[in-house]
């Protein structure tokens, strides 16, 4: 089992990427930088949270139909009050690219040369996340499976589908993992929002950590 030393500023950090310190409301956008970690987040950026963390219910899912477009309203607003203009961002658990686009809007990696790096490890979504970005003139690099050293099988149904083992002999989709090396790029925040992913993810890029500021 690895053990993470982190500075208190990249802790503060983690636990607010992570979901841990979800702000709920648009005032919080300002009000959180004035409240955490002040020397490091207060006065560097002005932002209109209330336009930018706006729910945006034109995002499709693989079925089609509109998703449930407020379920990450807390975890836009976070990126909102949180993301620095011309980090490289890695983004695991990107889903349909709702928050995607918004760290897109916050970096915009096309005039200032942020990174932004969105990953899914669910095979249903890879189309619809790259679709959804190209209607909304969003700009990533998609990376199709998950980040690490473990490829995933994958038993497909409805939304969300479940990882099962690799040896377990029901019908399912193995996908294979993406080293951090392979992505040829180098992250210094992390957006992670998948469900019981995040111990493992640490697991398997502990050299990740250490790049975080």
């Amino acid at each position: 089992m690895h053990h993470y030393r982190l500075s208190p500023h990249c802790w503060a950090t983690l636990y607010l990427l992570c979901g841990c310190g979800t702000a709920e409301k648009v005032e919080d956008c300002q009000a959180t930088g004035r409240s955490l970690i002040q020397s490091k987040v207060t006065s560097r950026w002005t932002r209109d949270c209330a336009e930018l963390v706006r729910d945006d219910c034109s995002f499709q899912t693989e079925e089609g139909n509109s998703f449930l477009c407020k379920i990450e309203h807390g975890s836009r607003l976070m990126y909102t009050t949180w993301i620095r203009p011309g980090s490289s961002v890695l983004e695991v658990g990107a889903r349909y690219g709702q928050t995607t686009c918004l760290l897109s809007k916050l970096l915009q990696p096309d005039s200032t040369g942020a990174r932004l790096h969105a990953s899914d490890a669910d095979p249903q979504v890879w189309d619809v996340l790259e679709g959804n970005l190209y209607q909304h003139g969003c700009h990533a690099t998609v990376v199709r499976g998950p980040v690490g050293t473990s490829s995933l099988k994958f038993e497909l149904h409805n939304y969300g589908s479940r990882t099962i083992s690799l040896d377990d002999p029901r019908p399912g989709v193995v996908v294979p993992a993406h080293s951090l090396r392979s992505l040829n790029a180098t992250f210094d925040t992390l957006a992670i929002d998948c469900e019981g992913c995040f111990g493992s993810f640490l697991e398997e890029n502990p050299d990740l950590l250490e790049k975080l500021s």
